[in-house]
């Protein structure tokens, strides 16, 4: 009886940790999918061009990350904004 409750905990116990790593390798990278939550909870273009013009950091937006935040319901303008983000600390820290 032990041993089959073990052998049963441990093939929870791996299907647990499969599915976060799925769920964090679907994840969109370098902050979208906090844009992705702003926009499912209903924050407006505006609000979301704000934290993208404050933010220090990169958006590392694959295929996959625009298809997801386009299902989260982010504009277009958004994710325009997001790429241009990039351009622009690139161009910060080239001088």
């Amino acid at each position: 009886m032990n041993r089959k409750m073990i052998l049963l905990g441990s093939a929870v116990a791996a299907v647990l940790l499969a599915a976060g790593v799925y769920f964090f390798a679907m994840q969109p990278r370098g902050g979208a999918g906090e844009i992705g939550k702003m926009a499912r909870s209903g924050a407006k273009d505006a609000e979301i061009l704000s934290v993208i013009d404050k933010s220090a950091g990169r958006y590392s937006l694959s295929v996959d990350d625009i298809l997801a935040l386009r299902k989260d319901g982010v504009s277009d303008d958004v994710i325009v904004a997001m790429l241009d983000h990039n351009r622009d600390l690139a161009t910060k820290n080239a001088k």
